[in-house]
């Protein structure tokens, strides 16, 4: 089909239209109401999305849209979108308990196994309580597919309005951390330090603005849930002082949280029949993350280009290297390697590479201190003992940068 062309769709209450964008979509609501992932569509208003993206327009009421792309389906009965309504009011009245009794709103902490749409809950949950004028945090552990920040990292932000349907969160303010990897896997003893420096400052925020407090907290984890995975949930669940975890599609790992934390109350939900699990899909919205980070989400910003001297580049690396047992004196024990904060000299293996930016003056503090933000090496001459560095800053004088295994190859 033309993509000149749109075409009238009527869906009916209770009914969702899904698709995958193969090029570019323009969607518009010409009657009715309707939302995507609990933001409401406005009537009259064209909505673009570019290619690669997944669309999922729910009614309650039935609406009537014209699309410029016919690869959709309508579901209508395994659709659990009234199931996830009655958890969003259910955590609404708990925060109007805390609100009359003055005391803290729910924290929620939403698990499962990967591509069960874990981050479309709690997206949904936090835009239906904004909408309700709350302010929840929203924290993300998804160190593979972050929403707030870039892969690499775990995030928090107070969500004050609902996502953008075209450009997703409004991001103000938000703390993010820095881990380094993908997965938790790779190193989940720094996994797990890194998400008690981000709760001690979530608690610190709940605890100092009434607003927040009693909006409560909504927890987005990673779905590495086997051996150390599933040890780091409970950890999770410690370090926010979770009140309800929802598990998405899994009764093994319900029951085991059940017995095993058994002061948090854990319920199963199914997952939406929407949710595809596609590995390239997940590559192009990490490289579409940083590209928006440097570029904005309509290239409508442009980012800086300089180079630093060798001397002038502070870098360091957390985490060394796990040295087998074999390769150790007898009896010796190797004191938490995964923390090891190491200093990096300047070399061309950093090309492509993402640097985070800290906070820290110091290198001792690189774990306990959030970021300022991000830089990509984009040219290493050795000749000349220089870096070339991609920025949304003009200079990072001063600055302590941590290497990432994450990479981003700048094509502008």
């Amino acid at each position: 089909m033309s993509s000149q062309t749109s075409k009238e769709v009527v869906i009916e209450p209770g009914q969702e239209l899904r698709g995958d964008v193969d090029e570019n979509l323009t969607i518009e609501l010409r009657s009715g109401k309707a939302e995507i992932f609990g933001t409401e569509l406005a009537v009259g208003q064209k909505y673009k999305f570019s290619a690669g993206m997944k669309f999922a327009i729910f009614t309650w009421w039935g609406c009537t849209i014209t699309s410029t792309h016919d690869d959709y389906y309508v579901a209508k009965d395994e659709n659990p979108m009234h199931i996830y309504l009655n958890v969003h009011g259910m955590l609404e009245q708990l925060r109007q308990k805390a609100e009359t009794d003055k005391t803290r709103g729910p924290r929620v902490m939403v698990t499962g196994l990967p591509d069960v749409g874990k981050s479309t809950l709690c997206r949904m949950l936090v835009n239906w309580a904004a909408r309700l004028g709350r302010t929840p945090i929203l924290v993300d552990l998804d160190v593979g597919q972050n929403q707030i920040s870039i892969s690499g990292t775990i995030s928090a932000m107070v969500v004050r309005r609902p996502s953008s349907i075209e450009d997703g969160f409004r991001i103000e303010m938000p703390l993010v951390f820095h881990y380094g990897y993908k997965t938790p896997s790779e190193n989940i003893g720094l996994y797990n330090e890194t998400i008690s420096s981000l709760a001690t400052y979530v608690n610190i925020r709940s605890e100092n603005v009434e607003k927040s407090l009693i909006s409560g907290v909504v927890i987005n984890t990673c779905g590495y849930i086997r051996t150390e995975g599933y040890e780091s949930f409970k950890h999770v669940a410690k370090a926010f002082d979770v009140d309800l975890i929802i598990v998405l599609d899994s009764e093994w790992l319900a029951t085991k949280l059940m017995n095993d934390l058994s002061s948090v109350k854990v319920i199963t939900l199914p997952k939406s029949g929407g949710v595809v699990a596609k590995d390239s899909a997940k590559e192009k919205f990490r490289e579409s993350k940083i590209r928006e980070y440097f570029y904005g989400p309509k290239n409508n910003i442009c980012p800086h280009s300089f180079t630093i001297e060798f001397s002038e580049a502070k870098i360091f690396k957390i985490g060394a290297p796990q040295c087998p047992d074999s390769c150790l004196p007898v009896g010796m024990v190797l004191k938490n390697p995964y923390n090891k904060i190491l200093p990096i000299a300047p070399s061309a293996g950093l090309l492509h590479h993402v640097l985070s930016v800290s906070h820290s003056a110091f290198p001792e503090h690189l774990l306990a201190k959030n970021l300022v933000g991000f830089v990509v090496v984009t040219n290493v001459d050795v000749e000349k003992r220089t870096i070339t560095l991609l920025s949304p800053q003009p200079n990072i004088k001063n600055k302590l940068l941590i290497v990432s295994d994450i990479q981003f190859i700048d094509m502008k």
